[in-house]
């Protein structure tokens, strides 16, 4: 378990550096590496390929670069991205931005560089969290947690069947003096109580940890 544990976390770790990178950036004409955060719009950010994009930025040098844009907008297929200017109307769509990189997309081919225009939550992803914090539907349940629920419901019942099936037999057994006996309602409570997975939460944490681990070995995360 704690080793299950230990994996997830470091998994998750891993996960947070994603969409925290360091960035190469020019300042003051001299090139360093600073953290992601730490970028303001108008610093010039160069990207090579297996860069996360720390902001988004207007690209104005592009060497056969290609971006992955698929947690923007889910295109399996890299951007190739251009130089030139693009009239609004044509680029009303965030996959048809091709002078720009987005936050959190992955440089997947060629080398360029880009001139910081948004950070942080002006971004389009941050945009994006931002209307799902704001959303109904973020308050919608997965289907792990409305699985977990009707299972809880299931036992709820099978509890409240079970225990006035265990308190019918001990009133035919004894008649209606089982009411007044302490054990008679003991016995109806500790099954009400046994019938409940204790160790329930403990499996579901460790699948869970280790259906992440198999998926950050096969790269998926």
């Amino acid at each position: 378990g704690f080793s299950q544990e230990y994996r997830s976390a470091k998994t998750i770790e891993s996960l947070m550096n994603m969409f925290a990178p360091e960035a190469e950036v020019i300042r003051n004409g001299k090139r360093k590496t600073i953290q992601a955060d730490q970028l303001v719009p108008g610093d010039v950010v160069l990207l090579e390929d297996g860069d996360f994009v720390p902001a988004d930025l207007r690209v104005f040098e592009s060497v056969n670069m290609s971006i992955d844009e698929a947690i923007i907008t889910g295109e399996s297929e890299p951007v190739s991205k251009v130089t030139e200017s693009i009239k609004p109307e044509e680029a009303e769509a965030i996959g048809d931005r091709k002078n720009m990189a987005f936050m959190s997309s992955v440089v997947c081919g060629g080398r360029g560089k880009g001139v910081v225009v948004r950070t942080g939550e002006d971004t389009e992803l941050g945009q994006i969290a931002q209307k799902l914090r704001s959303s109904d539907k973020d308050k919608k349940k997965t289907h792990l947690q409305m699985a977990m629920a009707k299972l809880g419901y299931v036992l709820l019942l099978c509890a409240v069947a079970l225990s006035f099936i265990v308190l019918a037999i001990q009133v035919l057994a004894v008649g209606t003096d089982a009411f007044g006996e302490r054990h008679t309602w003991l016995y109806v409570v500790a099954l009400c109580v046994a019938i409940i997975p204790e160790g329930l939460p403990a499996v579901l944490a460790l699948t869970l940890a280790v259906g992440m681990r198999q998926m950050a070995k096969k790269n998926a995360i």
